[in-house]
């Protein structure tokens, strides 16, 4: 984010979500969202509320304080207050998905897709979830670094690889297949994707834009190996 854009960010905030949510006092989670989402901004495309007026990053940073706000007003921690609003009394902690390879526009390989995330699932806590996280990553690095070389263990700002060879999905999703091997969490870690398709989907002709890379390279069989693949580990 540049200067300008965070100049626009403060105004938003101090000119039109501020005074919009002093004026009606909102604090229940769902209400004030979708007072955000549908009278703030009221931006929308083929698949809802996009947020474009005011930005996501702004809209979320938002929710998120009120969300510390009606707790805090409630007198109740923080989770508890989700669980109320999402009408789920039953405590369980959400399975972190951690970036570990990064295509798309940002690095300089031939990934189409934005982000490959791994799920360690079943894990009976937190700690036991990191543990698996940081044992695949470090064998990540090192199944990538003897494959393409020290050069192709760059990371992004998110601390994801940015292997600059990698030629395309199915490529990554070996990587990650190995370093799960390597680490015996085979079958026990899934894959997520998050493929961001706008930066390769032409939203006239609704099929993959012609003049992108991603033309040669998302393949039905790439798309139907992840698919496969994760669909395979979550049932082991």
């Amino acid at each position: 984010m540049n200067h300008y854009q965070l100049k626009n960010v403060v105004a938003n905030v101090n000119k039109i979500i501020g005074p919009a949510l002093i004026e009606n006092d909102l604090i229940e989670q769902t209400v004030f969202d979708n007072f955000m989402l549908q009278q703030l901004d009221e931006t929308q495309n083929d698949w809802g509320w996009c947020k474009q007026k005011l930005g996501v990053n702004v809209i979320f940073v938002v929710s998120l304080i009120i969300y510390q706000v009606g707790a805090k007003f409630k007198n109740i921690t923080p989770y508890k207050h989700i669980t109320n609003f999402a009408s789920n009394q039953k405590l369980i902690l959400s399975v972190p998905a951690f970036n570990v390879i990064k295509g798309g526009s940002h690095p300089r390989n031939k990934l189409a897709m934005l982000e490959f995330m791994i799920l360690p699932v079943g894990a009976s806590s937190f700690k036991g979830v990191k543990k698996r996280d940081v044992e695949v990553y470090h064998h990540l690095q090192t199944v990538i670094e003897k494959k393409y070389g020290q050069n192709a263990t760059n990371v992004c700002n998110k601390g994801d690889f940015a292997a600059p060879n990698i030629q395309e999905n199915k490529e990554g999703l070996e990587l990650l297949r190995n370093a799960f091997a390597k680490t015996g969490y085979t079958y026990k870690i899934i894959i997520g994707m998050n493929v961001v398709a706008s930066e390769f989907y032409g939203p006239l002709t609704r099929s993959v834009n012609e003049s992108s890379r991603a033309q040669k390279l998302c393949k039905l069989q790439a798309f139907g190996y992840e698919h496969a693949y994760a669909h395979e580990c979550r049932l082991r």
